[in-house]
């Protein structure tokens, strides 16, 4: 299996020692899954892309970022079209974070800075198509996550796979080809506890407190989704 990772932010100051970039964080995800995946990386943040072509046995995928895709960056702008070119090739495409969020603004949804406020650690969500079902023991998805955009709207076609309280479309799918998470796979739980101590910002003890006692809900499900993803290149090839 090919990953070809759109990267939308190296991630400068959030990886923790033994992380060197933020590939390894889908490599230590993806790699227990298939020993013979390669992982290619374009630095989409400076307008490195591949060729939208529908290549059997790849699976792209746009990581997240501290952007926002409403913002009027070239870099983000050639992304949009990309993800619009990718639709129309029939990539296999998934979009984690900020990749949910630009898959959904280039193909006619709409995402904004949500009025709940920051999304920072264990969520879990409650799953309401049979697709994400399927992978998952319950009828419940745990995941990481750190956002505090939200897609509001889903392109049209668009199937919704799990929502909760705090966010609506917590994960989409477009078609057999396209797969939307709102949460982050890549983010094991020591990686959630070391972001919380690294990063002490202007969070006030209360907000840090909740995101700690987050981390009592179990393990992330990141494996399936990962499974799930992989599944999307191999249906495609």
């Amino acid at each position: 299996m090919l990953i070809k990772l759109l990267v939308t932010d190296p991630f400068d100051g959030m990886l923790p020692p033994g992380y060197p970039d933020h590939a390894s964080l889908y490599e230590r995800l993806l790699r227990p899954l298939d020993p013979e995946l390669r992982i290619e990386q374009f630095e989409a943040y400076k307008g490195v892309l591949p060729e939208p072509s529908g290549n059997p046995r790849c699976l792209h995928i746009i990581t997240g970022s501290r952007a926002g895709v409403y913002e009027p960056r070239p870099w983000i702008r050639s992304l949009l079209q990309w993800i619009r070119d990718a639709k129309e090739e029939g990539v296999a495409l998934a979009g984690i974070c900020f990749g949910c969020q630009a898959i959904a603004q280039a193909l006619g949804g709409r995402v904004i800075h949500h009025p709940n406020g920051w999304g920072l650690g264990l969520r879990r969500s409650r799953v309401v198509s049979p697709r994400l079902r399927a992978y998952l023991p319950e009828d419940t998805l745990l995941l990481s996550y750190d956002h505090g955009d939200q897609v509001v709207e889903l392109p049209e076609g668009a199937e919704r796979l799990a929502t909760s309280d705090f966010c609506t479309n917590d994960a989409f799918a477009l078609g057999d080809r396209i797969l939307a998470f709102q949460g982050h796979p890549e983010f094991p739980l020591p990686y959630m506890e070391w972001f919380l101590g690294a990063n002490t910002g202007n969070e006030s003890p209360e907000f840090r407190g909740k995101v700690k006692e987050s981390f009592a809900l179990g393990t992330p499900q990141g494996p399936a989704i990962a499974r799930m993803m992989l599944d999307l290149a191999r249906q495609a090839s």
